[in-house]
Formats: structure tokens, sequence, C-alpha cells
């Protein structure tokens, strides 16, 4: 089962899984007045667009048609879900979604044997996330505009109902708010590149070259360098265009190159640019000219953001190592510049409230720069 669920995820991540972008609903509590429901029908319009949505059976739906989103809710036991179905059919079925959302008495406990909220990693062909939305409830939206599934949950983890207002605040931040699967799972993908061979030699530097993506749409790609296989990766280029590019900087020694596709993504939300998952290859090499300068000590140690997402304002937190005037610039996602703020730092910790009560609701981007240092930051601006 492990194994199924790693090689169905490597799939999905890499493009290779045809994803219809459809979600449905199967709402077996339409009498009850708290709307469980709502947690499919208000996330997945942002998701994959309010016409893609419907109410469909789940499980003998999703054993022969591909749905990205799927929600089901009703009556339940440790291994039922009253109206949409047992764990026994789940495992005789495919689960042809990659989000499961279940909601229902008991499975919930999601530790216990045979638990009907875990069952759809393990079906033949298994969703890859699942997890009890309504009590609380989720908000998903943010992966509309590229965050993962992992950011969604934390957030939905910590509401307390002044982030997000929700039908029973009482219920908020209880155990149970778990994510069962992957939570670096994405709603979109940048197929990647399929290859990198690397050439070179002593008067050129590393010469890496890349087979192009088979993604329609690629803006371009950028190149990495990493001392070794799973460290960390530093930027070395721009976007490149062609599929080729030359790092003529660096000791000699032997690196590892990755290479990763980039593309404007569009979604019912917005648009934002989309990376993929790198490709890497390893070589030894002689560069013609040493990375020089000294590395200058950072004026600013650290940023924080809080509350994150808001709605009136946000604290800034600005750690500095210097003596220094800090240049604050909120962007949209399109980069249209909607404040800007000059704040003055002493060594140690700095405060600056931030009024967002006139941005519209969205993401943006909080660029903090002082002296030798730029920290960027995501902020939700909530309705």
């Amino acid at each position: 089962m492990m194994k199924s669920y790693l090689n169905k995820a490597h799939q999905y991540k890499t493009g290779a899984l045809a994803v219809n972008k459809r979600a449905l609903v199967d709402d077996n509590f339409k009498s009850m007045p708290e709307g469980f429901a709502g947690n499919g029908w208000r996330n997945f319009a942002p998701l994959v667009g309010s016409n893609n949505v419907e109410e469909k059976d789940l499980i003998s739906t999703l054993n022969t048609e591909f749905h990205q989103w799927a929600y089901g809710c009703g009556a339940g036991s440790y291994t039922s879900c009253s109206g949409v179905g047992t764990t026994a059919n789940i495992a005789a079925n495919d689960m042809k979604a990659v989000f499961t959302i279940l909601f229902g008495s008991y499975f919930g406990d999601w530790n216990y044997k045979n638990n009907f909220l875990r069952a759809p990693l393990c079906a033949d062909e298994p969703s890859l996330a699942s997890f009890w939305a309504a009590r609380p409830n989720w908000f998903l939206h943010h992966m509309a505009l590229g965050e993962n599934i992992g950011y969604s949950t934390r957030l939905s983890q910590n509401n307390n109902g002044s982030l997000y207002a929700t039908p029973i605040t009482s219920l908020a931040r209880i155990v149970s708010t778990a994510l069962m699967g992957d939570p670096s799972l994405r709603t979109e993908y940048v197929k990647p590149v399929p290859s990198v061979t690397l050439g070179g030699d002593s008067t050129k530097g590393a010469v890496v070259s890349w087979t192009a993506s088979p993604e329609v749409g690629v803006a371009g790609y950028y190149v990495y360098r990493s001392t070794s296989e799973f460290g960390e990766y530093k930027l070395r280029s721009g976007r490149v265009t062609g599929t080729t590019y030359t790092d003529s900087f660096g000791a000699p020694g032997t690196y590892w190159y990755m290479v990763r596709a980039s593309k404007l993504q569009t979604t019912p939300s917005g648009t934002y640019y989309n990376m993929s998952l790198g490709t890497s290859a390893s070589g030894t090499f002689q560069y013609p000219f040493f990375d020089l300068g000294v590395p200058a000590i950072a004026s600013i140690a650290e940023v924080q953001l809080y509350p994150n997402p808001a709605k009136e304002s946000v604290q800034l937190v600005i750690t500095g190592a210097e003596n220094t005037t800090a240049h604050i610039t909120i962007t949209d996602m399109q980069g249209k510049v909607m404040a800007k703020k000059e704040m003055q730092l002493t060594m140690g910790n700095n405060l600056e409230q931030l009024d967002i009560s006139t941005l519209p609701a969205g993401m943006y981007m909080v660029q903090v720069q002082a002296g030798n240092s730029r920290k960027t930051l995501k902020l939700a601006r909530t309705y």
C-alpha cells in the first residue's frame, strides 16, 4: 500500500497523472443547519471553478471517474459513513481523487483499526490526501495560488475563529484536525525537465544542458547548485529561456546542478508563477573565476509577520543586527506596489504595525530591505 501511494504521488507531482479539474460533493447531512458540506462547495469553487463542482455519489463515481477533489459527509461509525459507504467499499474500489474530504461521527478518530478516514489512502488507486472537515471547518483557497495543503492544514488547525469565522467556534483547534497524507501536495504541478547533462572545462566552468520540459507554456528555467545531492541548492541563474547555461564561478570540486521549469499558472482564482520539481546531475569542475567577496554581516537577522492571515492590521517584527533604515514594500502577486514604508532599526527586536485594511482581500508579498539584507514574506489579507 505504501509503494502504491508513493508511486501515485510521484506520478502526480511530475505531471504524469492526467488530472481532471473537477470536484464532487456527496452531502448526506442536508438537514443539518451547520452546512457541513460547505467545506466542499466553498473550498472547491476557488480551486476548480464553480462550474466544475457537482453533487454525486462519492465512492461509485470515484471508482470510474477522476475528480481532483471530493467531499462526503453522513452519519458515521469508525468504519462507515451513511450514504457514502464503508471501509470495505473503499477497499473494493478505486479512489480516483487526489484530495478526499470526509465528515461524520467516529471516523475522525483516525487511529482506529480499519478507520474510514484513512481508507482512501489505501485503495487500489489511492487518493493522496484525506482529512475530516466540518467541525472545525477547513480553509483551502490558498492552494488556488500555489500553496501546499500543509499550509492550509496548519492554518485550519490554528484558526480560533478570529482569522476565519466558523459556525461553531467552540470546536476550533480540536485535536482531530489532522491531515492524512503528504503535506507538500499542491493543486498544480509543472512537468519537470526530463534530463540534465553536464559538461565544460577549466576555460568555461560548468556547462549545464537539459531537455526541454514537455509542459505547455513554459516561461523559462532556473539553475541551482549544491555541494551534495541532498544539500542546500542555491540559485545560480536568472530565468533562462533556452536549454543551456554556463556557470563560470566557483571553487574546484564536485557539484550537483538542478534545473526547474517555470510557468505562469492560471487558476479560477488568478495567476502565479509555478515551479516544477527539480531534475539534477553531478560532475567535477574547474572554474575560470572564483566567487569573490567576503560575506557581510546581515543587517536583518529575522523577520516575523503576525497574525497571518489578517484583516485590519499585522505586526511586523524585525530583528536587527545594526542601526539602519528598513524599507518595507507590500506588493500584490503581480508585483504591483500597494504600500511603502520606512522604519528605523536598532539592534534587537523592532516592532511596526502595518495597516492593511484598505487592501483588497488576497495574497501579498511583504519585502523588508535594510543594508545588505532582504527578506520577503507572504501575507494573506482576509475578507
